[in-house]
């Protein structure tokens, strides 16, 4: 394991898995990896740990590394794909869009809805206030159909449930199917989510 300093951290390279940063924590109890499709491969170490354990540590995990490393290129390809296409979206017809879906299926439910706003959000694909005012993510224009109107209900249910009790997902269920398992899915197009 060769090593560089660049300032308060350490750079380490460890064979077959590359170029690792290192932080040493007072608070760290135990040494912890990280994964980050920018800045690499990262350990944060306990005092006391010597480079020696930081070398078998990082090695006992080579496949962990080699696995999360993957994903997060992939996950890196996926958003600047996202961000292409999100380019060259018209935001005038995707929100006319959205606003009319969100309508059509309140009405079809039987919600009221307060006002509606589209918006590009860099966390949330929609929020429901509490005078039920909804707000929608735009690039909910991009998701599969079944989990844009999973969004687009879930907000609405938030006009007579302000919370995740377990009546909220119960009616959710009654309105979507399984929607816990949708909640899942959405995770994986969480690179469409403005954090670029």
């Amino acid at each position: 394991m060769k090593k560089k300093r660049t300032g308060n951290k350490d750079i380490v390279e460890v064979d077959g898995i590359g170029l690792i940063r290192l932080k040493r924590s007072r608070r760290a109890r135990n040494m912890n990896l990280t994964v980050k499709p920018f800045s690499g491969v990262g350990v944060t170490i306990p005092s006391g740990v010597s480079l020696k354990q930081v070398e078998q540590f990082v090695v006992s995990k080579t496949d962990w590394i080699a696995k999360h490393l993957a994903q997060a290129r992939q996950l890196e390809k996926r958003r600047l794909h996202a961000a292409s296409v999100i380019e060259e979206t018209d935001a005038g017809k995707a929100r006319k869009f959205l606003v009319q879906k969100l309508m059509t299926l309140a009405e079809q439910h039987g919600f009221k809805v307060g006002n509606v706003s589209v918006r590009k959000q860099k966390t949330r694909w929609g929020s429901c206030s509490v005078n039920n005012n909804i707000s929608l993510n735009i690039n909910l224009i991009h998701l599969p159909q079944q989990l844009m109107t999973y969004v687009i209900l879930h907000e609405l249910l938030h006009t007579r449930l302000k919370n995740h009790g377990r009546q909220f997902w119960r009616e959710l269920d009654d309105l979507v199917g399984d929607a816990r398992m949708l909640r899942s899915r959405l995770n994986e197009y969480s690179y469409l989510l403005l954090k670029i």
